[in-house]
């Protein structure tokens, strides 16, 4: 690895640790490249400024698990497996997510993550409705429930982490993302 790759990594990594920790808004270009141990001319030779940054992480992120998703979806096992592995992906994507982080992305002050998000979101939905209705018609899936109200349902459900009352009942947004998962699959009623 050349040098400047190692210190593009270096600011990368950092970025992303100080972000899943305190989220983009208490963290400066400053801290960045004091962690890092890379000057501001460095960081600005990468990134316009710490939103650059985030966009950057994020599409690392999404492109990561939107590849390990395809993986698992194309894999030769049962539905309720493809399931399982993609509820442990997601969680191990969110384990040290910060509160402040995911309010930074979804609630507007840094509208170029937000716009990106939303979009990634609204592709993701399409494979996910293409690849739910393939397993309806397979018999994987209960015929009795609409895909357009599943689909509708996990559109609320982006909503709905953006939302302070939602993000404040849990303690991080593992536990969060940990609820949501096991009550869309699981539902209210105990399983014996």
């Amino acid at each position: 690895m050349n040098n400047k790759n190692k210190k593009l990594d270096d600011i990368v990594g950092v970025g992303r640790d100080l972000f899943w920790k305190f989220g983009l808004r208490r963290v400066s270009i400053e801290e960045i490249c004091r962690e890092a141990n890379v000057s501001k001319v460095t960081f600005y030779k990468h990134f316009k400024n710490k939103e650059a940054l985030a966009m950057y992480i994020l599409k690392e992120i999404f492109d990561e698990a939107i590849s390990e998703y395809r993986n698992i979806f194309d894999s030769n096992v049962g539905f309720s497996k493809k399931m399982q592995s993609v509820m442990e992906m997601k969680l191990s994507i969110t384990k040290n997510l910060s509160k402040e982080f995911l309010k930074d992305i979804y609630q507007g002050e840094y509208p170029n993550l937000s716009a990106y998000t939303k979009k990634v979101s609204e592709d993701n939905l399409r494979m996910i409705r293409s690849d739910f209705t393939e397993a309806q018609w397979r018999g994987e899936i209960r015929a009795d429930i609409k895909i357009d109200f599943i689909i509708y349902f996990l559109n609320k459900a982006v909503e709905m982490i953006s939302d302070d009352t939602l993000i404040n009942m849990f303690d991080n947004v593992l536990e969060m993302t940990s609820q949501f998962t096991d009550f869309f699959f699981y539902g209210l009623v105990k399983n014996n």
